[in-house]
């Protein structure tokens, strides 16, 4: 049996500093029995295709699925990610042969289909952007009657109060003990081939409770403050007692990895800033105005109580807030003038081009489209924020640098932000085309993605791999396949042998 952990969305650096300090004993013994390294992508770019990278082997530029919101050019819309089809993912390939595996909490995954094995989503907690299932259904049945259901996070963007923060830091903690009582149950009475388990309150809790520059309103006392402070800490804490519960309850002989697919930090992101920047630099051209670029969305959320938000996000059922969501990204747009548009992200910055011939509603000649994207790049470095440190450290190219029978999907540019903090920034400001002011304080997240993959290789009946290079996303699935036995055509190579 090969058993897969995900500490999703880990920082190193907090991981080694709670390790040093006696915390996170499950990690540390796991550390010493097995190889930590750090992990590699094909690219970084797009944070959130990793998670449908890792769990199918194939890479970015070939399922395009780069966020869980993607762009239609044939309809001229954004639609959720499973309106674009998936790779196959590897307990799927493992089904077809008629293995079996175990999958919790597969994060921003919407497919539960096997025949053969027990798969849930959304089990430590719901998110209404992240589908939730239980399959086979008489599992979910049997698992509510035993564990109750699982609570909701209402999470929209903006600032927290604190009575937001704690109840979100409650669920966070919550969340590690109802995985690994679920696993640790399953595990108790079937056997499984492939185990593949996520910690997803690590990642989330690393988005909200990085620290505290987000807290909004009066009122706080000192141990609510110092709380929240240590929240994230109490976090790990929590998925490391439930990561040692689950490595306890895996039969002997199991081969282990657990990794973190991404890594936390403080928030860099300035991308509700992007429309701005983008509309600026073209009106340059054009004084009468170029139409809308994507602002729409981050006007609702300037202008429409978080409290209205929330009572939304509670309400709607997942497929209709998610349909909701996507036409409000685009909503009021011209495009008989909308040369540029900006498309929704995480952390770095997407802008894609409304090329004819390719959008359905394209006005960009293409030979024209090369001079624009150029422009657009050398416009974007221009910008500084308030305090006069660079807005931006790179502007890319993906389409140009990422091969593959999807790259197709992908945005146009990407704005890879400056590494200066970015929570406290109220504007971006460029010599040659003005300012842009920030309404509210964008998404609200205190942390978000940062460079620091990691992967923990802990052999049972196998043993470890030496691949002359540094492991892979897609190394994770090529492993599964082939502890199973199993013969594929997926790019990675196995960690273990």
């Amino acid at each position: 049996m090969l058993a897969v952990f995900q500490f999703d969305a880990a920082s190193i650096e907090l991981i080694d500093r709670l390790i040093a300090e006696g915390r996170l004993p499950a990690l540390a013994e796991l550390r010493r029995r097995g190889r930590w390294e750090r992990l590699a992508a094909e690219t970084d770019l797009f944070e959130a295709s990793i998670y449908p990278t890792i769990f199918s082997g194939i890479e970015v530029a070939d399922h395009g699925l780069y966020y869980p919101f993607g762009w239609s050019a044939e309809e001229q819309r954004l639609r959720y990610m499973s309106s674009f089809g998936t790779p196959e993912l590897v307990w799927e390939r493992l089904d077809t042969a008629g293995a079996r595996s175990l999958v919790i909490d597969p994060y921003q995954i919407w497919k539960d289909g096997m025949e053969h094995g027990v798969s849930f989503s959304g089990w430590g907690f719901q998110h209404r952007v992240i589908p939730s299932w239980g399959h086979p259904r008489r599992e979910w049945r049997r698992a509510v009657r035993k564990f109750g259901r699982p609570p909701l996070l209402v999470d929209v963007a903006g600032r927290r109060s604190r009575r937001d923060l704690l109840r979100m830091l409650d669920l966070f903690l919550e969340a590690p003990g109802r995985v690994a009582g679920l696993f640790t149950e399953l595990l108790a009475r079937e056997s499984f081939d492939l185990a593949w388990v996520s910690l997803i309150s690590v990642h989330l809790g690393g988005h909200l409770l990085w620290d505290l520059s987000q807290l909004h309103g009066s009122g706080v006392s000192d141990d609510e403050r110092a709380r929240l402070e240590g929240g994230l800490a109490d976090v790990y804490e929590r998925a490391d007692e439930a990561l040692g519960r689950m490595v306890e309850a895996l039969p002997s002989g199991a081969d282990l990895v657990v990794l973190s697919p991404l890594g936390m930090g403080v928030n860099t992101t300035r991308s509700d800033l992007l429309p701005g920047m983008v509309e600026n630099i073209l009106s340059g051209e054009k004084p009468a105005g170029v139409g809308p670029v994507g602002d729409p969305v981050w006007r609702v959320r300037a202008r429409v109580p978080a409290f209205v938000r929330r009572a939304v996000n509670r309400a709607l059922p997942g497929p209709q807030l998610r349909e909701a969501v996507a036409r409000t990204y685009m909503s009021g747009f011209d495009w008989n003038r909308a040369r540029v548009f900006t498309l929704p992200g995480d952390h770095f910055g997407y802008v894609r081009l409304n090329v004819r011939g390719r959008e359905r509603d394209g006005i960009v000649e293409p030979a024209e489209a090369d001079a624009l994207a150029e422009q657009l790049a050398a416009g974007l470095a221009t910008f500084s924020d308030d305090d006069g440190a660079p807005s931006i450290a790179r502007v890319h190219r993906p389409q140009l640098e990422l091969h593959g029978r999807r790259a197709e999907l992908l945005p146009d540019l990407v704005v890879r932000w400056s590494d200066h903090p970015s929570t406290r920034v109220t504007g971006v400001s460029s010599p040659s085309h003005g300012s842009v002011a920030r309404r509210d304080v964008g998404v609200g997240r205190s942390g978000n993605h940062w460079p620091g993959a990691w992967v923990l290789t802990v052999p049972g009946a196998s043993s470890e791999l030496d691949l002359g290079r540094r492991p892979q996303i897609t190394d994770l699935a090529a492993t599964a396949m082939r502890l199973s036995g199993e013969r594929s055509d997926l790019p990675g190579r196995s960690l273990l042998g």
